[in-house]
């Protein structure tokens, strides 16, 4: 049993190698699928029962999805007799080795998932997730909730300033390694309320304790782009 479970935490390991950073990548889509009561560590977070896939947002039957164990979510096409994995980059890790589906595009009660894994992508009906106790949710409003560090994810760099409006006062520019976010909770749009602090090297490549910060001012950032991919990620296993 030992050995079954340090397989499956090193194949969870191996996912996040590829799924560890999220950014505004066409990729890391909008948010993601999860469960009403919270995200669990250590698992693949989605329904064990079979979940129709459509053509369209209400629109016919082609396929199904289902969690078929802790290492595999599985979808199958119609007139297909074989299932495939979902792709990596169709996961992404929201709390240690937890890992969730990500949605690309919301439409009524319907989202649309597998974009990474077909090239197209697929819908499903948020009132069969909801029978099963899952919903979905979009970036910016996991991001709120959450008592982590973020960093900029942007390269040429994020904007803090006064206000959540692009016109208002710049007070810095948020570029690589050296900046460490955390969220107030308070959100405008694609806006949000953050302390940012500045150290002098890289805070997740120094040894021992973070470094004391060089300084540290609040404002507002555009944690999301105009996509809705997310501007600022994280490390959910902390900095190593």
């Amino acid at each position: 049993m030992k050995k079954i479970v340090f397989l499956i935490i090193g194949f969870l390991m191996f996912v996040y190698q590829g799924t560890a950073q999220e950014g505004p990548y066409l990729s890391s889509g909008i948010g993601v699928i999860c469960p009403e009561k919270g995200i669990n560590t250590r698992t693949l977070n989605f329904p064990q029962a079979p979940i129709e896939l459509l053509d369209a947002a209400g629109g016919k039957k082609v396929g199904f999805i289902i969690k078929k164990n802790s290492l595999n979510i599985m979808y199958q096409l119609d007139g297909n007799g074989f299932p495939y994995r979902v792709a990596d980059k169709d996961l992404a890790e929201m709390t240690p080795l937890g890992y969730c589906l990500k949605i690309f595009q919301r439409e009524g009660d319907f989202v649309k998932v597998l974009v990474n894994s077909t090239g197209r992508g697929y819908w499903i009906s948020l009132k069969e997730l909801g029978y099963l106790r899952f919903n979905s949710i979009c970036w910016i409003d996991w991001m709120k909730t959450q008592k982590v560090i973020f960093a900029p994810m942007v390269d040429v760099g994020i904007n803090l300033r006064v206000s959540a409006d692009a016109e208002s006062r710049k007070i810095a520019l948020l570029k690589g390694p050296l900046y460490g976010i955390v969220l107030t909770g308070n959100t405008e749009g694609s806006w949000a309320e953050a302390t940012v602090s500045r150290y002098s090297t890289n805070p997740c490549k120094s040894s021992g304790l973070t470094p004391k910060a060089i300084e540290t001012q609040s404002g507002w950032l555009k944690v999301i782009d105009d996509g809705g991919m997310p501007n600022i990620w994280y490390f959910p296993r902390g900095c190593n």
